[in-house]
């Protein structure tokens, strides 16, 4: 079938041959914001959003996790954990240089079992990269996304005003939050549309 061709070749550019056994229908689409890009105890993980088909594939819906206060970190944490264990297999955009290394080191210092060992990981950013390296003048998420999928955002709110955003919510000042949850929402649906076409 033509589900099964497109694992098969999504794994062949991926490089990791479980791939070839997963759909992306049952897949979990991941993008975090992070209140930096530094790792370790002082960064925190403080958007979470996961993406999924539903039904028979026909609709598609999204889950914010959000940590209203530093002291509920475990709580996203755990949620995180045990949405990516149930997934058969994760999608990123450089997710297995960031987002995952992020989440893993934050959910050891809670006790919390990282589940990204037991998952397949589809990291688009790499077989894109491949696939595309020259064409374009780089393989961000942005030039991707209007290359392959005709898509150019306005109006967005670019990832690097995301920890001001939060650090302004926590101390009660005006903030830009709407803007990064539309933010986050937007990179999961961008990696939707660049799974399809890649």
């Amino acid at each position: 079938s033509s589900d099964l061709a497109q694992a098969a070749h999504l794994a062949a550019l991926a490089r990791d041959e479980r791939i070839a056994h997963c759909d992306l229908h049952q897949a979990l689409f991941l993008d975090t914001e992070t209140s930096g890009l530094a790792g370790g105890a002082g960064t925190y993980v403080w958007m979470v959003g996961i993406g999924h088909f539903v039904g028979a594939g026909e609709q598609f819906e999204v889950w914010q996790g959000f940590l209203e206060h530093p002291s509920r970190e475990a709580d996203l944490l755990r949620e995180t954990a045990e949405r990516i264990a149930a997934a058969s297999m994760v999608v990123t955009f450089f997710g297995k240089s960031f987002d995952r290394h992020r989440l893993q080191d934050k959910m050891r210092l809670h006790g919390i079992e990282p589940p990204f060992e037991q998952v397949p990981h589809l990291d688009l950013y790499w077989p894109l990269r491949r696939a595309h390296s020259g064409k374009w003048a780089d393989c961000k998420l942005r030039t991707l996304e209007r290359e392959l999928c005709a898509v150019q955002r306005h109006g967005d709110l670019p990832g690097s005003f995301a920890p001001a955003a939060w650090f302004d919510f926590l101390a009660a000042r005006p903030h830009r939050l709407e803007g990064v949850f539309r933010h986050n929402f937007d990179d999961i649906l961008s990696l939707v549309a660049l799974a399809a076409r890649a």
